[in-house]
């Protein structure tokens, strides 16, 4: 696959949740406007797998869940926050993570976010991955700052493979010039989601960067009890580099959570004072809506089912009696999305072997 990107300022955040390659696509940092060629390149696999990518597609589904719940709140914080850590909690029984009723903007959190948080965690090794990542949160970090991804609205209408265009609220550009784009693909034998985004005259401009909590909240919760002052995610787990498929390039660059710096620029120290950045995100196909094609055509069919990934065995209603395959003990077999589950009024489909 080749693409390319425009850019000016080089902090391009790439997460990736299912099987699919990681993408690099930038010019290198302080560089003027360049072209750049993207180069694909499969991440290693690990034990952790399937778990990192089920973290990673819950992640996605709740950005696209808050974006929708901010505009009835007018409330925009609870979207750019929505992968804080800030904002959960570990369960009573020590396993698995929830919307922390005690957060100041709990009440923007809706049954669809708390129905995407529970379906990803019955699978007790996503709880668990889960839960490890929010406590490495607490014994790590200082807990005063969160990853903010200010284009997290432009997900609100989206429904892949269409492509959406939408002005950006950005208060740090002096002439509203803040637009993003969000479009979907084929890729890398499975599909990816790409949020585009280009501002003029802005003092501060990153796809992700650290803010402080005091967006939202007065206090930082007492469960942080670390000294490091930088951004986490409960969808990183307790691997101190991060999940690879939540950040894996920067600027053309392969990275990670424990490298990449947080830090935001002015754009008015690039030609046109112009900046622009990339976040590409991979979900597991058959669990977001809309259709996915590959090199076959249409995927879902039993000539061309999904591949299966083992803990994430529910699929989003627009994948009903769709076919999906995977290999156990060195057997392949096929099933189908027909088992209806209901949770917090939400319904998915999970997948039953058929033969």
């Amino acid at each position: 696959m080749k693409s390319s990107i425009f850019a000016v300022v080089p902090v391009g955040m790439f997460m990736l949740s299912a099987v699919g390659c990681a993408v690099a696509a930038g010019p290198e940092e302080q560089a003027v406007v360049a072209e750049s060629e993207a180069v694909t390149a499969c991440p290693k696999t690990s034990a952790s797998d399937d778990q990192m990518r089920a973290s990673a597609t819950v992640a996605l589904n709740l950005m696209k869940d808050a974006s929708l719940v901010a505009s009835t709140w007018s409330n925009k914080i609870t979207e750019y926050s929505i992968l804080a850590p800030q904002r959960y909690r570990v369960q009573s029984s020590g396993t698995g993570i929830e919307f922390d009723p005690n957060d100041t903007i709990y009440y923007t959190v809706n049954n669809a976010m708390k129905a995407h948080l529970a379906f990803a965690q019955l699978d007790s090794s996503v709880a668990k991955f889960l839960s490890d990542g929010l406590k490495y949160a607490y014994a790590n970090t200082d807990g005063l700052v969160f990853a903010k991804i200010i284009t997290t609205p432009v997900l609100e209408t989206f429904k892949y493979p269409k492509s959406v265009t939408i002005s950006i609220q950005d208060p740090t550009s002096s002439d509203n010039s803040h637009y993003a784009t969000v479009s979907g693909s084929a890729w890398c034998g499975a599909s990816v989601v790409t949020i585009s985004d280009t501002v003029s005259n802005s003092w501060q401009y990153a796809p992700i960067y650290s803010d402080s909590i005091h967006l939202w909240r007065g206090t930082t919760p007492p469960e942080f009890t670390g000294t490091k002052q930088i951004p986490w995610a409960p969808f990183n787990g307790s691997v101190s580099s991060g999940n690879p498929y939540l950040i894996v390039s920067i600027s053309g660059k392969a990275t990670n959570w424990a490298t990449y710096d947080f830090k935001p620029v002015t754009c008015y120290d690039y030609p046109n004072f112009k900046c622009s950045g990339t976040v590409e995100i991979d979900p597991v196909p058959y669990a977001e809506p809309g259709d996915y094609y590959n090199t076959t055509g249409i995927v879902g069919t039993q000539a061309n089912p999904f591949a299966l990934t083992s803990t994430v065995l529910y699929a989003s209603p627009d994948h009903q009696q769709q076919w999906a395959t995977r290999t156990t003990n060195g057997v392949q077999e096929w099933g189908t999305f027909s088992s209806q589950v209901t949770l917090f009024g939400s319904t998915m489909f999970k997948y039953v072997k058929k033969m």
